[in-house]
């Protein structure tokens, strides 16, 4: 899903960054046969996976938890990805006239770039809830859902700011004759919204992700230290005490068994339990 979302951002990246000049033949717009039945088949890997995904998820038992909420927004804003992104390249290199006007090519140049830069702060929503479960694990289940539904509405709210800039770069403009939606050649300083589009785009999410995984991993590796050296401590403690909760007749016959059982179970209620660490790795197998 994320690989997918790369090679088509990539196109996409490729489409916004290259000015349209005068010069420029239709030939040279008309991408070649093979790259156009590569998108298609872009297209049919994301708009099936995702839906798959959105599917299972919805049929879940487990639907409303935190960890499916914010999996299924992400399966979301790849399916739009696929959608609208990928739909509208396999148009361009199509050499498909574009007849929706400036103010239709601006709005969906914003759209574009507001599903694009959505599809990578999802993540970010995902990391910083993570983070905030292995810090404060006692408060995430009193913790009110409006902390995951603001993290995805900051999410939307500052897709839309930074693609807005669409608005006023792209415009319409007649290739030998056919209407094309590209960049407006009268914007100076294209290097600037480039080196901007790179670091709100990929550099910003990616460090934030970063940080939050490796302040989890550290916090997990601490905890586990921790409680190593605590159950040696606190073994023999553990045993005596359930031993006197056991009747004699009972710790004859099992007795042992019942001690080791008791034991996991204390050591099961440690500060992070092992289904949150499972969590944790599956949710950064998916970011990565």
């Amino acid at each position: 899903m994320n690989f997918t979302e790369t090679l088509t951002t990539m196109f996409q990246n490729e489409s916004t960054s290259t000015s349209i000049n005068k010069s420029s033949s239709l030939d040279d717009l008309c991408k070649n046969f093979h790259l156009i039945v590569f998108l298609c088949i872009i297209f049919v890997l994301i708009v099936s996976a995702n839906i798959s995904v959105i599917l299972q998820l919805s049929c879940s038992k487990k639907r409303r938890s935190r960890m499916s909420f914010f999996l299924l927004n992400l399966a979301y804003a790849d399916l739009f990805v696929g959608i609208i992104i990928v739909t509208r390249d396999i148009i361009e290199k199509s050499c498909i006239p574009f007849m929706l006007g400036t103010i239709g090519c601006r709005l969906i140049s914003f759209i574009q770039g507001t599903i694009s830069y959505n599809s990578s702060y999802v993540l970010v929503c995902v990391s910083i809830d993570r983070l905030y479960a292995i810090i404060r694990p006692m408060d995430i289940r009193t913790a009110s859902s409006a902390f995951r539904y603001s993290l995805i509405i900051a999410s939307w709210v500052i897709s839309m700011t930074f693609a807005s800039a669409q608005l006023y770069l792209r415009d319409t403009e007649n290739i030998s004759g056919m209407p094309i939606c590209g960049n407006r050649q009268d914007v100076q300083n294209w290097n600037a919204y480039v080196y901007f589009l790179f670091l709100s785009l990929y550099l910003v999410p990616l460090i934030v992700m970063t940080v939050s995984y490796i302040i989890i991993i550290v916090i997990i590796w601490q905890k586990g230290s921790l409680k190593t050296r605590d159950e040696s401590l606190h073994e023999q403690h553990e045993k005596s005490k359930i031993r006197r909760l056991i009747t004699p007749k009972t710790l004859n016959v099992n007795g042992d068994h019942q001690i080791e059982t008791s034991i996991r179970n204390v050591r099961s209620l440690g500060v992070i339990p092992r289904a949150k660490i499972k969590t944790v790795k599956m949710t950064l197998v998916i970011v990565i």
